[in-house]
C-alpha cells in the first residue's frame, strides 16, 4: 500500500459533463428527480448544487481506499480487544456509558465489525481515515441506491455505461447476504429480517431487494415490537434478524421503547445486527490508542498505521509523543491551530466538531481548555484532496464543473468493499464535517 494508484481518467469527466451541458433541459430533470427520490432524509445544504454525476475513481483508487480502509477497522477492533477483555470493560476503558444492549455473548460479538463505513480523505493521493463508523447503524447503503438508480436514469449515460467500463456499487444486495448469513448460523434457512429506523419510505430498495430474492422483509417502528422467545412485529410474526438503523444511545435519549430489544439481547433470542460492540469500536479514541500502540506494533501494521492514520490523541491536559518529538498537548494545540480538529469521541453526524483553521482563535482556545478531559479528541488536519463533481444550480439552471473537496466512505460488509458514500462541500461552504456541509454523492468506478 505504498504506491499512489493513478488519478481517474480526466477525458471521461469531460465526456461525461459535455454530455449533461449539452442538455441542460435534461440535466434539470435529472436533478428535480434526484431531489424528489432523495427528500426522505436529509442529504444536502439548501444553498448546494446538487450532483449529478457520481464521482468517478479509478480501479486501483478504489482498491486502495477500501484496502486501507478494511485494514485499519481490523486493527482498530485488535486494539480494542487487546486493551479489554470484554464490551464492560471496553466501555469502562472508553470512558462510555454501558448500553442496556451490550452483551458478552460471542455469538453476537462476532458479527460486530462486519458493517462498517470508515470516513476518509485522499490527502496527497494517500487515504486517511479520519472515523470508523462500526454497526449496522452506518448511513451509506439507502442513499448510494437510491442515487445510482436516478443517476444513470438519462439514457445518453445509460447507454455508455459498458463503453466507459463502469461498476456501481451492491452495499443493499451485499448487506442482504450478509444478514443471511447471520440468520443461517443461527439455524434459520430462510429467515424473516426487519428494518427499524429512519422512515419506511427510506427502505424500500431494501425491501424489495430482500423480497426478490425470497427473503421476507419488512420496517418496523420500535413501538410494535414485542419479546415473546424472539422479537415479533406487530402482526405477531416472528423475527429472525433485526435491521437496527439507529444508534441505541440516541433511541435512549429520546425516549424511544426499547424494553423489547433489550430482552432479545437479555435472552439470545432474535439477533440484532450489528451488537452493540459496534458503537464502542466506532469510539474516536480507538484512533488515538491506533496512534499511541503504532511503534511498539509489527513493521506491516505500523506502516498501516503510519500511512493512514492521522495522528490522533484523546484530549488531555498531559504530554504526547507526535513524530518523535514529545510535547504538551494543550500547548501544542494552542500554538498550532490550523493543523488540528478536535472531535467528541462519541458522537457522530460531524457534531461538535471543531476545524481549527476555520475556527476563530478565542473559540479555539476555549474549546482547548474546556474540553480537556471531557471525553474529546484531537486528530491531525489532513487536507483533503480536489475531485471534480458535476453538479446542477438549480438557481441559476446551470450546469457546474466543480472541485470539491470530498470525504470518500467506503462500504464494507465482511471486510470487503461493495461501493462508496461521498460527500463534497459546496461553493463558499467550510469543511466537509457532515452530509449537510454540501451534498452526498456516489461512485463509479473505471476500468
Amino acid at each position: 500500500m505504498t504506491t499512489v494508484p493513478p488519478a481517474s481518467g480526466a477525458p471521461l469527466v469531460s465526456a461525461w459533463h459535455r454530455l449533461l451541458a449539452e442538455n441542460p433541459g435534461g440535466t434539470a430533470e435529472l436533478a428535480e428527480a434526484i431531489e424528489k427520490r432523495m427528500s426522505v432524509q436529509p442529504w444536502r445544504h439548501p444553498d448546494s448544487p446538487v450532483p449529478v454525476r457520481p464521482l468517478l475513481l479509478s480501479r486501483a483508487e478504489a482498491a486502495w481506499i477500501t484496502r486501507a480502509a478494511a485494514a485499519v477497522v481490523g486493527l482498530a477492533v485488535e486494539e480494542c480487544a487487546r486493551r479489554a477483555g470484554s464490551p464492560a470493560a471496553l466501555a469502562e476503558a472508553l470512558g462510555s456509558p454501558l448500553s442496556p444492549l451490550v452483551t458478552d455473548r460471542a455469538s453476537w460479538n462476532q458479527w460486530s465489525a462486519s458493517q462498517a463505513r470508515p470516513d476518509l480523505v485522499l490527502s496527497g493521493g494517500v487515504p486517511k481515515v479520519l472515523e470508523l463508523n462500526i454497526g449496522s447503524a452506518i448511513g451509506g447503503p439507502e442513499a448510494t441506491a437510491r442515487l445510482d438508480a436516478v443517476l444513470w436514469s438519462m439514457p445518453p449515460i445509460r447507454a455508455r455505461e459498458a463503453e466507459w467500463k463502469l461498476s456501481r456499487g451492491r452495499s443493499i444486495q451485499a448487506r442482504r447476504e450478509l444478514l443471511v448469513r447471520m440468520a443461517r448460523d443461527r439455524c434459520a434457512s430462510v429467515p424473516r429480517i426487519a428494518i427499524a429506523g429512519w422512515s419506511a419510505e427510506n427502505f424500500r430498495e431494501t425491501v424489495a431487494d430482500a423480497e426478490e430474492h425470497g427473503v421476507p422483509c419488512s420496517f418496523v417502528q420500535l413501538e410494535e415490537l414485542t419479546e415473546d422467545g424472539g422479537l415479533r412485529d406487530g402482526q405477531g410474526r416472528r423475527l429472525d434478524i433485526l435491521l437496527q438503523k439507529f444508534l441505541a444511545a440516541g433511541a435512549y435519549l429520546d425516549g424511544e421503547p426499547m424494553r423489547a430489544l433489550e430482552e432479545a439481547v437479555a435472552g439470545d433470542s432474535t439477533l440484532i445486527a450489528s451488537p452493540e460492540l459496534s458503537t464502542l469500536q466506532s469510539n474516536k479514541k480507538v484512533l488515538a490508542w491506533l496512534t499511541e500502540r503504532c511503534p511498539e506494533l509489527p513493521s506491516a501494521q505500523r506502516t498501516v498505521i503510519e500511512q493512514h492514520v492521522p495522528w490522533t490523541a484523546d484530549l488531555a491536559d498531559g504530554p504526547v509523543r507526535r513524530h518523535g518529538r514529545r510535547h504538551d498537548l494543550l500547548e501544542l494545540l494552542l500554538r498550532d491551530r490550523n493543523s488540528f480538529i478536535l472531535k467528541p469521541a462519541d458522537a457522530f453526524g460531524g457534531n461538535g466538531v471543531l476545524v481549527g483553521r476555520e475556527t476563530p482563535s478565542r473559540k479555539w482556545e476555549e474549546a482547548v481548555r474546556d474540553k480537556a478531559g471531557t471525553g474529546w479528541v484531537a486528530q491531525e488536519y489532513c487536507r483533503p484532496d480536489n475531485h471534480p463533481v458535476s453538479a446542477f444550480d438549480p438557481a441559476s439552471g446551470d450546469v457546474l464543473l466543480l472541485e470539491r473537496p470530498h470525504v470518500i466512505s467506503p462500504l464494507l460488509f465482511s471486510g470487503a468493499g461493495t461501493g462508496f458514500l461521498t460527500r463534497f462541500t459546496r461553493p463558499g461552504g467550510g469543511a466537509v464535517t457532515s452530509a449537510q456541509a454540501g451534498a452526498i454523492n456516489t461512485v463509479s468506478v473505471q476500468g
